[in-house]
């Protein structure tokens, strides 16, 4: 999985979420189309199954205002752990993706 953050112009932190194999592919149909060639989604590589790098997920996770996520193996994890629920999935020529935005009070 590659994680990527970012901070818009309010100061709220953006995270991008993918699964390694799609860095770099565009999928796209007539109405839509999910471009991973930008630098928004080149980051760090993170293995899922290692303890501290998954309590570095969910540490960028609980402090995102919005997670941008794709790919089976991601949004697989995101289900195992409860942070989506499967009516949030989308798809794109049978790719899933969710967009989540996280209101902080």
């Amino acid at each position: 999985m590659i994680i990527n953050t970012h901070t818009n112009q309010e100061g709220q932190k953006i995270t991008a979420m993918i699964d390694e194999e799609l860095l770099n592919k565009k999928i796209e149909t007539e109405e839509l189309q999910l471009d991973f060639t930008s630098n928004f989604y080149k980051g760090k590589k993170i293995d899922e199954k290692n303890k501290e790098e998954e309590k570095e997920l969910f540490k960028e996770i609980e402090t995102s205002y919005m997670i941008i996520a794709a790919g089976e193996k991601t949004i697989n994890f995101l289900k195992e752990k409860n942070i989506i629920k499967e009516e949030d999935i989308k798809r794109i020529k049978n790719l899933p993706f969710v967009y989540i935005l996280a209101r902080k009070e």
